[in-house]
């Protein structure tokens, strides 16, 4: 959009701010769209960008807790078939195990919430509480 005018000397004051004002008021309506048109536009961006950022959080931190999920639920498969040496090893690895897939459990489902998905219920189910 393009606005021009003429600056003409006069002996009336404010004759100049007048013909401003007026030219400004005949464009308004274009000013207005123009400008609610860029800024609807950056929003939409904005937010879309916002959002992916979210989403991809979440899949980031849920990727996390089914890595630590997985693990945990590897070594108390294991268990049962380790011997007495090993199931002391794996006691305490799986405590620890355990612990981190609550931990990322509990953030993976707050990413989740902050991108507005849904959290499987129950998440990938429960973990046994010890070995």
């Amino acid at each position: 959009m393009n606005i021009q005018f003429t600056l003409v000397e006069t002996s009336q004051p404010n004759a100049f701010t007048t013909a401003l004002a007026n030219a400004i008021t005949a464009q308004k309506s274009a000013i207005q769209d123009t400008v609610d048109n860029r800024l609807k536009g950056v929003s939409a961006q904005v937010e879309a960008e916002a959002k992916q950022k979210n989403v991809t959080t979440a899949k980031t931190a849920f990727d996390t807790y089914k890595a630590a999920y997985d693990t945990a639920t590897a070594t108390a498969q294991a268990f049962a078939s380790a011997s007495n040496e090993q199931k002391n090893v794996l006691r305490a690895q799986y405590a620890i195990q355990r612990e981190a897939a609550h931990l990322t459990e509990i953030l993976a489902e707050a990413a989740f919430k902050q991108a507005n998905l849904d959290w499987p219920n129950g998440g990938l189910g429960a973990l046994p509480p010890k070995l």
